[in-house]
């Protein structure tokens, strides 16, 4: 991650401005690991016959989220000294901001059932 904030300051008889440039980006990477999940897991005897029994594992849910992001930044505020005691500051922003997410999503690879001795 990365910010950087640039400011001009400056103070004239009863007005002070603060004008600024600002730069924001910032990458990131998630991985999750897969899961192991069972494929048919009834024991009862009657599903067993239908074909409902343990038949091994696979795996899913195994992807890589990949997000970036980048903004630009300009600022301006003005505080103005109306009287001794009452001052108004207006100001105004303007951003750019780019943001992208990429997840690249890995195939199952579907572990079979071990074959069973004749």
């Amino acid at each position: 991650m990365l910010y950087q904030e640039l400011q001009l300051n400056v103070s004239l008889e009863r007005v002070n401005l603060v004008a600024g440039l600002t730069y924001f980006e910032e990458e990131g990477r998630s991985d999750a690991e897969a899961s192991l999940s069972v494929i048919g897991t009834s024991n009862y005897f009657a599903q067993q016959a239908f074909g409902n029994a343990w038949s091994g594992l696979r795996s899913q849910n195994n992807t890589l989220t990949e997000p970036d992001a980048e903004a630009i930044g300009l600022f301006l505020n003005a505080t103005v000294d109306l009287t001794d005691n009452f001052s108004i500051t207006p100001g105004v922003r303007w951003s750019f901001d780019e943001k992208n997410v990429t997840q690249t999503r890995f195939a199952s690879d579907n572990f079979g059932a071990a074959a069973r001795a004749p």
